[in-house]
């Protein structure tokens, strides 16, 4: 395991750099989805002012809006990715080179229901960042949960009560 000194030159050597190149794919993802936002609400105008008529609003609005709304989850979804190889996988090894991490992957979830710490009935289990290895004698498993119990209404509307949320220490 690093000392505090060690990760501080850590940090100033290797992850700042790659922070810095995360931070100008981060202003980009900004400036394209505000592109995106603004393109959504032009895009109804110019189709109102030149083609009148809400059959021509939704031919041309309806798949502009689908493409943003897809370019910019791929947009989102790919930086997230990089942020996490790129910055939250190089600490975790830091820190010690015996942990493993794995961006998608989660504590599982009988270990979950083993620990008996949330009595309450759940049926919607998701998570990511896991770690496991061993640092001295101690191993450690770890990832960010987050478990539901969600159940639909006599009216179909569905409704969510949050049993647990944050890190799971397995």
């Amino acid at each position: 395991m690093k000392t505090i000194e060690e990760l501080k030159a850590y940090y100033e050597t290797d992850l700042l750099p790659t922070l810095r190149v995360l931070d100008r794919a981060r202003k980009k993802v900004l400036y394209k989805l505000f592109l995106g936002i603004l393109l959504s609400v032009a895009t109804p105008i110019i189709a109102l002012y030149f083609f009148f008529g809400p059959v021509s609003l939704m031919v041309i609005c309806f798949p502009v809006w689908i493409g943003v709304v897809i370019y910019l989850a791929i947009l989102i979804g790919n930086y997230k990715k990089s942020f996490k190889v790129g910055i939250i996988e190089q600490i975790i090894h830091a820190i010690d080179s015996n942990l493993a991490y794995d961006a998608s992957k989660a504590v599982n979830r009988a270990h979950f229901k083993q620990s008996e710490l949330f009595k309450t009935s759940w049926n919607e289990y998701r998570g990511d960042d896991y770690v496991q290895g061993t640092v001295g004698k101690t191993s450690l498993e770890f990832s960010e949960l987050h478990v539901q119990s969600v159940s639909t209404d006599s009216e179909g509307r569905r409704r969510a009560s949050m049993v647990f949320r944050g890190l799971f220490n397995q």
